[in-house]
């Protein structure tokens, strides 16, 4: 492991120089209507019909405006009459959740697998990501889903506050420069792999300006922030370098009934 790995603070809006966005924060800040949940069951309902009846014309109206700028109706087609793994027997939504531009819908559904004719349908059940993009609601990329928290109705919303209380303290040390207390959120079972000194040498590469919480998420004794940083390089021959933006996932466990940071498993 190498310096690229120790990324892990967090912060409320009580403490200078950050800002704290409402959970499911991730883009129009500040807008004050949302589609609701009512538009996305019937948004989820459309689409999930559109598979079940192999209808990727339809399908492919539920692709963001900015992705379907960038593919061909007729591909898009062709590709999953040609190359769709799953065959969709019948489905049923659950719950719906929102919160702000994001949304989140339980869907029970048996699908198999169309190479496999011989292998019998399975149920899933799972809760399906959504975003607003251009004023209505669409299924989160594949390749972008770790950049969202679960639903609601999964989460410990008790022992998000408490991650976050623990986020403010580690700000508080960042920000002041004192790798040592810093290095008191790293989680002991990563203390062998994370040294103070691996650490310390980590922090002086940059200068913390800002940051700003996306959301919290607690599930169990497992914990993830999603925080975008303001940073700006010390090395004096960078100086003129404007200051960067880096956003991160960041990994919590919860030991003895206190939070600590899994510095080596946060990730972009």
């Amino acid at each position: 492991m190498r310096l690229g790995l120790l990324a892990c603070v967090g912060i409320t809006v009580a403490l200078p120089g950050c800002a704290s966005a409402q959970r499911g924060s991730g883009g129009r800040e500040g807008a004050t209507e949302w589609p609701d949940a009512a538009a996305l069951r019937e948004r989820a309902a459309k689409l999930w019909t559109a598979r079940t009846q192999e209808d990727w014309a339809t399908a492919f109206l539920f692709e963001e405006p900015e992705r379907r700028e960038q593919i061909d109706l007729e591909t898009y087609v062709d590709w999953h009459v040609k190359n769709e793994p799953f065959k969709t027997h019948a489905f049923r939504l659950g719950k719906v959740q929102t919160d702000r531009n994001l949304g989140w819908v339980e869907v029970e559904c048996r699908t198999s697998l169309r190479k496999f004719e011989n292998v019998p349908p399975r149920d899933v059940r799972r809760w399906e990501k959504w975003r607003v993009a251009e004023g209505d609601w669409y299924p989160v990329p594949a390749p972008e889903k770790d950049r969202y928290p679960e639903a609601p109705a999964l989460r410990d919303a008790a022992e998000e506050k408490r991650l976050r209380a623990r986020f403010d303290a580690a700000w508080a040390a960042r920000q002041r420069g004192d790798p040592k207390a810093y290095y008191e959120f790293v989680d002991p079972a990563e203390r062998e792999q994370v040294t103070l000194e691996l650490l310390t040498e980590y922090e002086s590469l940059y200068r913390y300006l800002s940051c700003n919480v996306r959301w919290v998420e607690v599930i169990g004794v497992n914990g993830r922030v999603r925080v975008e940083y303001e940073r700006k390089r010390t090395d004096p021959s960078l100086q003129k370098m404007p200051p960067e933006l880096s956003e991160v996932t960041e990994r919590w466990v919860k030991r003895e009934d206190d939070w600590n940071c899994r510095f080596a498993a946060s990730a972009q």
